[in-house]
């Protein structure tokens, strides 16, 4: 039936499936494993699309604007001594995402070289020559949750704020370097979502981030001045 469809006609029918869609896709023929392996707009959409010369570095100024792999969302994230394969699952299986080529894909599209996650004041550099995939990425995430708290710097229940997955607050980049994305990790407001419950109210989803929660630093300052105490009492006593 596939031979029947023209290819760009194909082409026009896969490209409106989202990633998930089309990862099963993929094993319906022959003919659409091909389209799905060859065609740079679909590889796109699978993030399987290998990093190119970023247009930011050959026009200055130019606007790039990054898609995160959705997997990203999808995923339970466990902080804990045990190996990152076993801690990082699919919340509809429970299995390992690890046990799937999902993890082995791009983290980005387009694709890059070079990421960087943000947590708690300090940034990692992921960095990958073939470009930096799923995995690769939440090794960063992992690393950074591990010298974070080693520093005193995260203090984190992952029972009451589960891992969300991640924004990318300074995308499209507009410094015209050919600038890597910024990932900052989200987190599911459970405590939040229970109030919304308990007062009557629709449970919408309600995502923080660690620079949300970050208050100023014991030694500093507070950044709000405290009021003056009040003036003393008149004095009863007449002169």
């Amino acid at each position: 039936m596939t031979g029947q469809i023209p290819p760009y006609l194909l082409v026009d029918i896969l490209r409106n499936l989202n990633t998930k869609e089309l990862l099963k896709t993929q094993s319906v023929s022959k003919t659409f494993h091909e389209e799905l392996t060859t065609r740079a707009l679909l590889r796109r959409i699978l993030f399987t699309l290998p990093p190119t010369l970023s247009p930011a570095e050959e026009v200055p100024g130019l606007s790039i604007t990054y898609d995160l792999h959705p997997v990203f969302r999808l995923s339970e994230y466990i902080p804990g001594p045990t190996p990152l394969c076993s801690r990082v699952l699919l919340r509809d299986s429970g299995w390992p995402v690890s046990r799937y080529p999902v993890c082995l894909a791009f983290a980005c599209a387009p694709a890059c070289t070079k990421v960087e996650v943000e947590l708690c004041g300090a940034v990692l550099v992921v960095e990958g020559a073939e470009g930096v995939s799923v995995f690769g990425v939440l090794e960063g995430l992992d690393a950074l949750m591990n010298e974070r708290h080693a520093n005193g710097r995260l203090c984190w229940d992952s029972v009451q704020f589960p891992f969300a997955g991640f924004r990318t607050p300074l995308l499209p980049s507009t410094s015209g370097g050919g600038s890597s994305p910024r990932l900052i990790p989200e987190f599911h407001n459970l405590p939040e979502i229970t109030r919304q419950l308990s007062h009557g109210k629709t449970a919408t989803s309600s995502l923080i981030t660690f620079e949300d929660q970050i208050s100023p630093p014991a030694s500093l300052p507070s950044p709000i001045p405290h009021p003056p105490p009040p003036p003393p009492p008149p004095s009863s006593s007449s002169t």
